[in-house]
């Protein structure tokens, strides 16, 4: 077990798994990420827009650079016998084992939970498979985006008469990996606490096997509209950026910046917001009209209603009609870019973006876990690591290995910090 506040061994990739690495880094957690060589973290792949011939470009992706840091790198190869039994020398030493593979693939590494915790009683494992370790899909390939989509998430979004609209970006990827996170501490203090408690431990730390479905971690953030069917016996239809409930709800068109679109979101969910809007617009004939007083009415109106709000927003700025709208209590936001995002004020003033220098990338603005406790502050100033850049570090000072015994791990080809495989 542990001598260190916190160690997880981290064999997971992409973003679900890795997720729940970095935000138990993020908070003081000793994290060592495990990759071969031959089999890095595919996200390390993804491909950067300013890579160019000759570049490290597996090093250079803002996805992985994000996710991974604060954590330490070891290189070692799982497909070796050596490597296996470093990982479990790894294992022995730590706390919390994090993966996120098919159901099919750690038993075939050796590592099946019930054989991890049979020679690690006191670790807590982590497993996320994309639809869980048991029913007929349990050995389906799934990423975020996909898992979307059989949660019932993808069907919902898109206008009335066009086809469903894929979100940009894989949401149930971070779900699952915070939920990870969540469920990994709810272990650890059963594990450390409630053992030694109720007698069923012999006194002794008694380590927890962790199953979380992805699809099942993200089915919950669309539950608002998938209960509509049990509620109503029919299925939710696609609104747009319409509301089912809420009227006027929508995105409406600022003053270009630039030459770029600007947007706002304007959200009235009840009579009062409706009231604070019209104030807001300076109580205008056209919303005096005794129809719009209701919800119903003013979802019978919204068309019209849209008309007047866009020729409201039209030549302001989305900043300025969002201040103005939210002084008269309206809610309202600007729909910001990613560069908005990034220096917006009341973030930059919060702290919530940190300056982290990557050895490869320079220095960037990344995002803050988003958590803050009063006596813990957030530690994930570190740039992530690159392949096996810790190496050495972990396997002497945790393993205790010396300069031959390194030698001899590198001459099978259990470790290197020399990529195996081009492009």
């Amino acid at each position: 077990m542990s001598a260190a506040p916190l160690r997880v061994v981290d064999v997971s990739q992409g973003w679900a798994g890795p997720m729940v690495g970095y935000m138990l880094a993020a908070f003081g957690a000793e994290v060592i990420k495990v990759e071969s060589a031959r089999y890095f973290d595919w996200w390390r792949g993804s491909p950067h827009p300013d890579a160019a011939p000759g570049d490290n470009r597996y090093e250079m992706t803002p996805t992985h650079n994000s996710v991974n840091r604060s954590k330490l790198a070891v290189n070692i190869d799982l497909q070796i016998p050596e490597g296996l039994a470093l990982l479990n020398e790894l294992l022995a030493e730590s706390d919390v084992f994090v993966e996120n593979y098919p159901p099919r693939v750690m038993p075939r590494l050796g590592l099946a939970p019930e054989k991890v915790l049979a020679d690690h009683p006191h670790l807590v494992m982590i497993s996320l498979p994309a639809f869980g370790a048991s029913g007929p899909e349990m050995d389906y390939v799934g990423f975020g985006n996909t898992i979307e989509a059989m949660a019932g998430i993808t069907l919902l979004n898109g206008y009335p008469d066009g086809s469903p609209i894929q979100n940009p970006n894989a949401y149930g990827d971070p779900a699952s990996g915070i939920m990870g996170a969540f469920a990994v501490l709810t272990a650890l203090h059963e594990r450390d606490n409630l053992n030694a408690k109720d007698g069923s431990g012999g006194g002794q730390p008694a380590g927890r096997h962790i199953e979380l479905s992805e699809l099942e971690a993200t089915i919950p953030h669309a539950a608002n509209r998938l209960l509509e069917f049990p509620a109503t016996g029919r299925n939710p239809e696609r609104t747009g950026t319409r509301h089912p409930t809420m009227a006027p709800h929508g995105v409406y068109p600022c003053q270009p910046i630039d030459d770029i679109e600007r947007f706002i979101v304007i959200a009235c969910r009840d009579d009062d917001d409706w009231a604070n809007l019209r104030a807001a617009l300076g109580d205008p004939a056209w919303a005096q009209d005794d129809n719009l007083r209701t919800v119903d009415g003013r979802r019978a109106a919204h068309d019209a209603i849209d008309t007047h709000l866009a020729a409201w927003t039209a030549p302001r700025s989305h900043i300025d009609a969002m201040h103005h709208l939210q002084a008269h209590h309206v809610p309202a936001g600007a729909a910001l870019s990613n560069y908005d995002v990034l220096f917006d004020e009341h973030l930059t003033e919060r702290g919530f973006h940190i300056p982290v220098d990557h050895p490869v990338m320079g220095t960037s603005l990344y995002p803050a876990p988003g958590v803050r406790l009063s006596k813990s502050p957030v530690t994930a100033d570190r740039p992530a690591p690159l392949l096996g850049q810790h190496t050495e570090d972990v396997l002497q000072r945790i393993l205790h290995k010396t300069d031959q015994q390194l030698a001899d791990l590198e001459a099978l080809g259990v470790t290197t910090r020399a990529f195996l495989r081009e492009g």
